[in-house]
């Protein structure tokens, strides 16, 4: 470890030193002083080797007897000297090297700075290009340059967009006739060679260019030509076309409206002079002065103003002045011509229209445009007139006030009329006051008995169609029958209407609704005394002309239903059960020894018998609407345990059926009449066993779930046994109704007991569901609201 950093720290010195010695060859002056240096090593050695070279022949000489030789004195100082030369010139040279290399450096420096002011030049050129021709993508006009070809040099987005071509190299080097109508180019291609070819620039020229979108555009184009700076020649143009279409379209839609107002005003001056009123044309532009000035000097409540200065509304009256009048209003004051009316203007005063003159100052100083009063004016001194007075502001003159028209009316003989008609109506209102206390009187009783009976009535025309109807018919026509049923009830109000002089009534039965229908025609006195039956004939509207009474049947026709339903079905359990006691009896007096089993089945037969009357006595309360329930808190869990308890399980009931009971761990709070509870699950529980054969399985199970953000406790019983088929399941709940299966078997029952769980459930606001399957078995659940 201590040798490597020995070595590192010798390699670290060896670099140092090199970069040392290249710093100083790099600089003129220290590399002039090191060459002479050693010029001057290598000449000292030079010399000393000549010298030593002397001497060595010299001893040679002197040792062989001749003369001794020594070296001149002068011969050294001739050595020195060209030692001495030879260092000058080498110095010489090397000092006019290094001046040489320094003027080197100085113009490699002041080249260096040539060239970076060079190059800052062009960037600020480059910055300027780049500016420039930002702006020019920028701008939203369109801007271009051409050859001498009138070829496509520059071209910037909008001009693009103008050509079709998505990016500047799609555009550059192509001509017009390339891109624009043939047309268009030719226009184009002279327009371009007129200011190349004479170098004068062309200014504001609108064109029409067709746009790649198929729609017309206009361009004030201006071109400019491109000339070369040093011989002056024309090299090109740029041109500049700017979108001006929303202005050439707003100079058409003037033009149109110039037009449009010339013909309004041909057709306001026909309208005028052809008016059936009397009509004047006025200038208020001098009274808006004048109100200006009051305005300006601190008037703000003219109302009040005029009221304490009448004299200022007679000085606005003088400066009112009268442009036009139509021939009316020549006609009303006698004047032959225009020139005779304005002529005499001065006798036909104004001092009457005072009120109303003021009036229309005042709505004008409001910044409202028109008005409307009543005056008297008199044309003459034995002619007094009743006129309508209407200003009305024209358009466009809000500010100025310079065009008013205002329009006269004669309503003399209206108002004459009116005052007649106001003594009639004074009369005839008396007279209505009396009639509507008694059409009242009779409206009241006669919509007490509408809206109080629980008939439906209905109102119909000649031809069948509805008119009127009161709540009950309403109700049933709109709300409670299913659409099938309004189709068919609609059609017998048509048969009804129809032939409505037939006093006969027409039989309807309905979805759970049947109806009697009866007519009777609406005479002419009926309806005109029936305030509540209107009549359309002032309108041009249907006359009524049927009245059809529908009356509810339903309970009737139901009970006779239900009572021939309930004679079969209790004749028939009734019958059975006697049969079973009279062949009891009968054993019993001919074989007593066996007295004790026959008691036996005469008990269960008897046992049943209460049973079924107890039901058709239930269901007969229910039906009848006497049913009442004893409510009270209870816990469903402990309802269901009391029912197991009491459970009397049937006579007939197969061996090894496995009976089980889940209930929730919770309480199940409801609130429901404890004893019926019980007999629905005493119901479900024993036709479960009854209809499971043996080696079967009978589960009941208790619980809780959410349903419509209710809290809903239920009951269910699940079997193994028989089951219901999908076409009889619809059945189950229908009184003295059993299954094919049950009546294959032979087993006994009255087929009340669902119907009665069904009803039980459904007065307590509950409802029951089933699940059946052939052979596989049943699901019976209840649900009960919770507490």
């Amino acid at each position: 470890m201590t040798h490597l950093n020995v070595q590192n720290e010798k390699n670290n010195l060896a670099r140092s030193l090199l970069k040392r010695a290249r710093s100083c060859f790099s600089k003129p002056r220290r590399r002039a002083s090191l060459v002479a240096l050693l010029a001057l090593c290598l000449l000292l050695p030079l010399w000393g080797w000549v010298r030593t070279t002397y001497q060595k022949q010299a001893a040679i000489l002197n040792s062989a007897g001749t003369v001794p030789i020594s070296a001149p004195r002068g011969f050294q100082y001739i050595g020195l000297v060209m030692i001495g030369a030879i260092v000058a010139l080498l110095y010489i040279a090397v000092n006019r090297q290094a001046r040489l290399e320094g003027r080197i450096a100085q113009r490699v420096a002041e080249l260096q700075r040539e060239l970076a002011a060079r190059q800052r030049a062009e960037e600020a050129l480059n910055h300027e290009r780049t500016l420039l021709r930002t702006l020019v993508d920028l701008l939203p006009d369109s801007i271009y340059a051409k050859d001498v070809e009138s070829r496509k040099t520059l071209a910037n987005p909008v001009d693009l967009l103008y050509m079709g071509a998505g990016v500047e190299e799609e555009a550059i080097g192509k001509s017009d006739f390339e891109v624009y109508p043939e047309e268009m180019a030719i226009k184009f291609y002279i327009d371009d060679q007129s200011v190349i070819q004479t170098g004068k620039p062309l200014f504001n020229r609108e064109e029409r260019i067709i746009h790649p979108d198929g729609t017309l555009h206009w361009l004030l184009t201006s071109k400019v030509p491109i000339r070369d700076h040093a011989s002056g020649e024309v090299i090109g143009l740029i041109g500049v076309g700017r979108d001006i279409t929303d202005r050439k379209q707003v100079e058409e839609a003037l033009a149109v409206e110039r037009e449009s107002l010339r013909k309004s005003e041909n057709r306001y001056r026909r309208l005028f002079e052809d008016a059936p009123i009397s009509l004047w044309e006025e200038d208020f532009s001098y009274v808006k002065a004048y109100l200006d000035t009051l305005r300006e000097a601190g008037i703000t409540d003219f109302d009040t103003y005029f009221a304490l200065n009448p004299e200022v509304i007679y000085h606005c009256l003088s400066l009112v002045k009268i442009v036009d009048v139509n021939q009316v209003t020549l006609d009303m004051y006698g004047a032959k011509n225009k020139e005779d009316f304005f002529t005499r203007l001065h006798q036909h005063g104004r001092e009457e229209l005072f009120d109303v003159f003021k009036q229309e100052l005042l709505v004008l100083v409001e910044g409202y445009t028109t008005y409307q009063g009543e005056a008297v004016a008199y044309i003459s001194d034995h002619e007094e007139k009743r006129i309508i007075m209407k200003l009305f502001l024209s358009p466009g003159y809000e500010y100025t006030w310079a065009k008013v028209l205002v329009g006269i009316l004669d309503i003399t003989e209206r108002k004459r009329m009116e005052e007649a008609l106001r003594q009639a109506r004074d009369e005839l209102e008396q007279r209505v006051r009396e009639r509507t206390a008694e059409l009242q009187a009779q409206y009241l009783r006669l919509d007490a008995i509408l809206r109080s009976t629980t008939d439906g009535i209905i109102v119909t025309d000649a031809e069948g169609a509805i008119l009127q109807t009161n709540p009950v018919a309403r109700t049933w026509l709109t709300q409670t029958l299913p659409p099938t049923d309004v189709t068919a009830l609609r059609e017998v109000i048509f048969q009804v209407a129809t032939r409505s002089q037939d006093p006969s009534s027409t039989l309807l039965e309905l979805t759970g609704l049947d109806l009697e229908l009866s007519g009777a025609p609406l005479t002419e006195s009926l309806a005109e005394n029936s305030p509540s039956l209107p009549t359309f004939r002032m309108d041009g509207g249907p006359a009524p002309a049927s009245v059809i009474a529908l009356h509810d049947v339903s309970h009737l026709k139901a009970l006779t239903r239900m009572q021939a339903s309930f004679v079969s079905h209790v004749s028939h359990e009734l019958r059975t059960p006697v049969t079973a006691i009279r062949l009891y009896v009968d054993l019993l007096q001919k074989r007593p020894a066996e007295s004790e089993r026959y008691l036996a089945a005469l008990s269960h037969v008897a046992d049943h018998q209460v049973r079924l009357v107890e039901d058709i006595l239930l269901l007969s309360r229910i039906d009848a609407g006497q049913m009442e329930l004893k409510r009270a808190p209870a816990d469903l869990n402990i309802l269901v345990e009391q029912t197991l308890q009491e459970l009397t399980l049937p006579a007939m009931q197969p061996e090894n059926v496995a009976f089980t009971y889940h209930h929730d761990d919770e309480p199940l709070p409801v609130n429901v009449d404890r004893d019926r509870v019980i007999q629905v699950v005493n119901n479900l529980v024993t036709n479960a066993l009854y209809y499971t054969p043996a080696g079967g399985k009978v589960t009941l199970t208790t619980g809780m779930e959410m349903q419509e953000e209710r809290k809903w406790a239920w009951v269910r019983v699940e079997d193994t046994g028989i089951g219901t088929s999908q076409e009889e399941r619809s059945y189950l709940f229908q009184r003295f109704w059993r299954g094919q299966r049950a009546q294959q078997a032979r087993a006994s029952g009255s087929g009340l007991g669902l119907a009665l769980v069904k009803e039980i459930v459904e007065l307590h606001g509950g409802r029951v569901a089933v699940e059946s399957e052939e052979n596989v078995g049943s699901i019976f659940t209840i649900w009960l609201s919770m507490i």
